[in-house]
């Protein structure tokens, strides 16, 4: 079973370094120009299915994906973003200003420390694994059945991607911390008998300026 999650493309909350999580923030210039850079790198992939995240920085790149190979798009609130409670749409300083005693803790021990209306990176690992175990079930249905087809693309974010690598891998956030996933990433995993491969990451990170 072979499957490629994205990340979504550039966003002006990343350029601006705003925090966001939930809320909608729009591609900057290169965002956009990466959106056809990956529809293209998928185009010679034979894909059977596209799942997204519901939220617009996803939804969109999956649709682009998704019309390349005729293919509707599944969305699935349990593969959208952390979500960062108070902290939502803040830069630092604002944040610093309107929560100090919730941040410096936020920050230095980020996915782990719940702030008011924040998920922790566990409970954002257990609604991505939730999605991963309902997946695998299926192919493993179809496996019975000898139905040999092309991988699955899951259109995400980083840290809900880590929460699925986290699962596959069996590892805790600390460990993937080295797995750069930059905007528009695109990590090739295989999947067989409870054991996972990365067998690949690429990204237009020095490619689109």
């Amino acid at each position: 079973m072979k499957l490629i999650f994205v990340r979504h493309p550039e966003t002006e909350a990343l350029v601006y370094r705003i925090m966001y999580g939930h809320t909608h923030s729009p591609y900057t210039e290169k965002g956009t120009k990466s959106v056809p850079w990956v529809a293209d790198q998928l185009a010679s992939e034979p894909v059977r299915a596209v799942y997204s995240s519901p939220l617009e920085r996803t939804k969109t790149l999956a649709d682009a994906i998704a019309c390349t190979h005729g293919l509707p798009v599944v969305t699935d609130e349990r593969i959208k973003e952390m979500g960062v409670g108070i902290f939502e749409q803040m830069s630092v300083a604002d944040a610093e200003k309107a929560h100090p005693e919730h941040l410096r803790p936020f920050l230095d021990d980020f996915g782990n420390y719940k702030a008011p209306g924040s998920e922790l990176f566990s409970e954002v690992k257990e609604r991505v694994g939730d999605f991963l175990k309902e997946l695998i079930r299926k192919e493993e249905a179809k496996a019975k059945e000898e139905v040999h087809e092309g991988p699955i693309v899951i259109v995400s974010h980083s840290m809900a991607i880590r929460g699925a690598l986290a699962y596959l891998f069996d590892a805790d956030l600390s460990d993937l911390w080295h797995i750069r996933i930059h905007p528009a990433a695109i990590l090739n995993v295989r999947y067989r008998d409870r054991f996972a491969i990365l067998e690949g990451l690429r990204d237009p990170h020095n490619i689109i300026l």
